[in-house]
């Protein structure tokens, strides 16, 4: 199905992100052609999100999944925690009515409307 594909791609990506020397931890959502990343960053470095860092991560995604165009990135623990329940629920098969809404809601938070 086509929510099993998505949850593989995402943990491929998740993983790739991972392996980054910088990242302890990765969790990813997709949607279309745009994935939301949430990363927790390794104790030296924490909330430190350079923007060598955020184009090495973007790099790392796109490299991962071609069919990504659009990267958002957040390390805020907030919004990581969301990100990875998130995940974990849509792994788990579970149906996620309001997944769109709160998809959206978390893309808005990380690139606020200028």
């Amino acid at each position: 199905t086509g929510t099993d594909n998505m949850s593989t791609r995402a943990s491929n990506i998740a993983q790739r992100v991972a392996n980054l020397n910088e990242v302890d931890n990765c969790s990813v959502l997709l949607s279309g052609n745009t994935a939301i990343v949430g990363v927790d960053f390794k104790n030296n470095i924490q909330g430190r999100m350079t923007t060598d860092l955020k184009q090495k991560i973007e790099r790392t995604v796109k490299n991962a999944d071609n069919s990504i165009k659009n990267v958002s990135i957040t390390a805020d623990p907030d919004l990581y925690t969301r990100i990875s329940n998130m995940a974990n629920d849509i792994g788990t098969g579970r149906p996620i009515s309001g997944f769109a809404n709160e998809f959206q809601e978390i893309l808005r938070r990380i690139s606020p409307a200028r």
